[in-house]
């Protein structure tokens, strides 16, 4: 107010007067302003001034917030960050690959032991079944010595044979027949004393 009184070479009663009466105005349009009626700018230029300078000092604030915001991005982007990020990826990328790789090469491995697992299973039973059909082939002759200990083997063959086929839930179906051949050639034997035992011990 000063400056628009010195700017218009206002002096003496007048200046005071007109100091004077912007003061009041300004006075009565704060008054207005508080009691939120609709004030006209020049009855309160003390306020309308305040709230520029807080503005301004706001946009000032916001734009030292961009600013370090794009330092940050700047520092976060940057080429040599992009550089150590893409190799990372490229590391997180290849072992993937490797796992992926070690997955296949395990269910292949596990494929692969499977079937010879299933070839040997195959391999043990054709050869149970073997030996319980030639010592029964044997048995039925009753001119072939045999020794009670070779029956009490091949129970005990024929034991573990249908144990492995309960656990593999398998079935015998092959064999059956010759075991009971030779379970009635044990009996037969028994009753007759034929075996190599009775005939080479039986005066002791």
């Amino acid at each position: 107010m000063q400056g628009f009184l010195e700017f218009f070479k206002i002096t003496g009663p007048w200046a005071a007067g007109l100091l004077g009466f912007w003061v009041v105005l300004n006075v009565i349009g704060e008054i207005c302003e508080k009691q939120n009626k609709i004030v006209p700018v020049f009855m309160r230029i003390v306020s309308h001034m305040k709230q520029r300078k807080k503005e301004k000092q706001k946009q000032k604030e916001l734009l030292v917030d961009v600013k370090t915001l794009l330092d940050d991005v700047n520092k976060h982007y940057s080429d040599d960050n992009i550089t150590k990020r893409d190799e990372w990826m490229k590391d997180v990328n290849n072992c993937i690959d490797a796992y992926h790789h070690t997955a296949l090469e395990v269910a292949e491995m596990k494929k692969s032991l499977d079937s010879n697992t299933d070839l040997t299973n195959r391999l043990y039973l054709s050869s149970m079944r073997n030996k319980i059909l030639d010592f029964a082939r044997i048995a039925v002759d009753e001119r072939t010595p045999l020794l009670r200990e070779s029956f009490t083997r091949i129970f005990r063959d024929y034991e573990e044979y249908e144990d492995f086929l309960k656990e593999h839930h398998m079935k015998n179906g092959e064999v059956e027949s010759s075991y009971r051949i030779i379970c009635e050639e044990y009996e037969k034997r028994l009753r007759t004393h034929n075996f190599v035992e009775d005939h080479r011990w039986k005066n002791d």
